[in-house]
């Protein structure tokens, strides 16, 4: 199983801005990695803004996202590279969520990450996410697939 799973994270998301009938996040993320990815890397920290600026259906919402990613440490037990490193992203991506309830929701967010120094060509992702509201702090767990 740890071939199939490249990484996992989890995120805790704060929800600093909320508007009445258009939602805006600020999301800070932090991450551990597990399977095969704790091979290039052992923590990711992340900021991300999310916008979801219509409601396609009821309890349906579509919106974009942008952010940046760091990951610390890459390269630190892989013969990948020759010694610690860390890579910064830049990401831009759609974002669907669906509300099954006023607390619990899923979100699926597809889009296009690309490093900030140039050193790797970027590529597309997608992240399937689980949340749960808590007031207004978002808790979420979700895994980042890169395609």
């Amino acid at each position: 199983m740890k071939k199939l799973v490249l990484l996992i994270f989890v995120l805790v998301a704060f929800q600093s801005i909320q508007a009445q009938e258009k939602p805006m996040s600020i999301d800070l993320q932090a991450g551990l990695p597990l399977g095969d990815a704790e091979d290039i890397t052992n923590f990711n920290v992340g900021l991300n803004f999310t916008y979801l600026f219509t409601e396609v259906a009821e309890n349906f919402h579509l919106g974009a996202r942008t952010g940046f990613s760091s990951f610390t440490n890459a390269f630190t037990n892989s013969t990948l590279g020759d010694g610690a490193r860390s890579f910064y992203f830049a990401n831009a991506s759609l974002v669907t969520r669906y509300d099954f309830t006023d607390k619990l929701f899923g979100r699926f967010d597809l889009g296009y990450m690309m490093e900030v120094d140039d050193n790797f060509d970027g590529g597309l992702f997608y992240e399937p996410r689980v949340g749960y509201l808590i007031n207004n702090v978002e808790a979420y767990i979700f895994s980042t697939y890169y395609l």
